[in-house]
């Protein structure tokens, strides 16, 4: 199927595709303005550089065919970005030493017997490519003339970007995501009444909307002890569990990681918090929903009912 790594596979092969075709055309050109014939010169000029198309494409081989052999879930999700640039490379490759110097060989002709319309077209390109072509001859001639100065001049290039520009490249190891959620973990002192813990997240709650306007959404509470996923998190009369939205990152100034350290902040006012986690991004599984539904099948519990009355209750709808 299409998806981000085939069409990401599809974006980087656009810019390889073209390059052997690229070297094959050029050199059948140069041996067209030297006097050949056209199959005389797709014949020759194709073989003088078929030896360095194939080391070239053997080369991106090396970093993309490695990829179609790797298993688990990394294969899974780069195996396809291997193939699809490994197929495409071998078939340019394939192209450029059989398709084109065939059509070069029928619709390319020598500077002499170039038609009206290709003169008129292409004379002002040809003048634009030969003066460039003029001043990188100067650049290379004056480079090989002095020797020293290139050599000195690329290495002090070298040490300034590392001096001066390496220490102020940052670094990370995952770049940081802004979808607008943060999810916010509070532990007050073990034993703390319910109700004390709900007033405490009803003033943290104010004082959050007071310095954050951007909030939209603010849900907070405890899972319900029924549930599956509560049971494998910190849960209990003293723990206070917050999930917050601030909107699209177009319709704000701040970015999350900078309101995130905003209610780091708040939470710093409030000595009875024992333990307090910002997370942005709402958490590793996406942030939790405002109300979960637990639904008990009907026919099910009838059944079990009628072996055992005296072990099953009726069925319930819990709102957690």
């Amino acid at each position: 199927t299409l998806n981000i790594i085939s069409m990401s596979a599809l974006s980087i092969a656009i810019g390889m595709v073209v390059d052997d075709a690229i070297v094959v055309l050029e050199n059948i050109s140069t041996h067209l303005e030297r006097g050949e014939k056209p199959k005389e010169a797709a014949v020759l000029a194709t073989s003088e550089v078929a030896i360095s198309v194939v080391a070239s494409t053997l080369t991106m081989l090396c970093v993309f065919l490695p990829l179609t052999m790797i298993s688990g879930m990394t294969g899974i999700m780069f195996k396809q970005l291997g193939w699809i640039v490994s197929i495409i490379m071998i078939v340019s490759t394939t192209a450029a030493l059989t398709l084109v110097p065939m059509l070069c060989s029928r619709f390319l002709r020598s500077g002499k017997s170039k038609s009206k319309l290709h003169t008129l077209f292409f004379t002002p390109v040809d003048r634009f490519l030969d003066k460039i072509s003029r001043g990188y001859a100067r650049i290379i001639r004056w480079a090989t003339t002095h020797r020293k100065t290139v050599v000195f001049g690329c290495a002090g290039i070298f040490v300034l970007t590392v001096v001066f520009l390496g220490p102020k490249v940052k670094t990370e190891f995952f770049p940081r995501s802004d979808d607008g959620r943060l999810s916010v973990d509070i532990n007050l002192p073990v034993g703390t009444a319910q109700a004390v813990t709900a007033e405490m997240a009803a003033s943290i709650y104010d004082a959050i909307r007071a310095a954050v306007p951007q909030v939209l959404n603010y849900s907070f509470g405890q899972a319900d002890s029924d549930n599956a996923l509560a049971s494998m998190q910190n849960n209990g009369t003293q723990v206070i569990s917050m999930n917050i939205n601030i909107g699209s990152v177009d319709e704000r100034e701040r970015s999350t990681a900078e309101v995130a350290d905003q209610i780091r902040g708040i939470l710093r006012n409030y000595p009875q918090i024992r333990k307090g986690i910002v997370t942005e991004g709402g958490g590793m599984m996406g942030g939790a929903s405002s109300i979960k539904i637990e639904v008990y099948v009907l026919e099910v519990l009838q059944c079990l009912q009628e072996m055992n009355p005296a072990k099953w209750e009726q069925p319930t709808l819990t709102l957690a």
